[in-house]
């Protein structure tokens, strides 16, 4: 799926997920879509992440809370000819992670914890704080929190704990079979795991 599909989803289901969902009386949904400086054309942009499926749409009844959001695209205006005339350069395969409350920034590259070995890549320690395993942990120590289903939702696993999210999971089964007909799917185990298994 490209990186335009994803918020063409979060256009109609909102960024939170099928698990924050359950914490939430309604959707968040991008208010704009700021580009830095660059070449794009705002009609593509536009159909691509909120206009080619309106027709597809039209009588389409969502429940409360949840629409078609259609963000206001903007561009800034920061100069940055050089690096747009060099066509040569390309994106690092490392990020540097942070966010609100974050202990300690991570380092990621490909994907994974940097400085990670291969032989130490499948324990706890080496997940990255944004991975699924670990968002399902804090997912589950919030439901903790907040209610007294901790030894049912601690056996659950990640997917079977997404699909809770009813009114979620089928808004999305309802809009990828109206809009997006062939949205790849990850293979079931990948999404099999509980947390009784770090």
């Amino acid at each position: 799926m490209s990186c335009s599909d994803k918020i063409a989803k979060w256009n109609l289901l909102g960024v939170q997920g099928s698990l924050l969902s359950r914490f939430l009386e309604k959707p968040i949904y991008f208010s704009s879509i700021i580009f830095g400086k660059c070449r794009f054309n705002l009609d593509s942009v536009e159909r691509a992440i909120y206009g080619r499926f309106k027709n597809d749409l039209l009588d389409f009844v969502f429940p409360i809370g949840y629409r078609h959001n259609c963000p206001v695209i903007d561009v800034v205006d920061i100069n940055r000819k050089e690096l747009m005339k060099d066509d040569s350069i390309k994106p690092c395969s490392g990020s540097i992670l942070w966010y609100y409350g974050c202990k300690n920034q991570e380092v990621a590259v490909e994907g994974k914890k940097q400085g990670v070995t291969k032989k130490l890549r499948n324990i706890g320690k080496a997940n990255l704080s944004v991975c699924k395993r670990e968002l399902y942990h804090d997912y589950v120590n919030l439901k903790t929190a907040v209610s007294t289903e901790k030894f049912e939702t601690v056996k659950l696993t990640y997917s079977e704990a997404k699909n809770l999210s009813v009114e979620y999971c089928k808004l999305w089964k309802d809009v990828r079979d109206r809009v997006f007909k062939i949205w790849s799917q990850k293979p079931k185990h990948f999404e099999g795991f509980s947390i009784c298994e770090q």
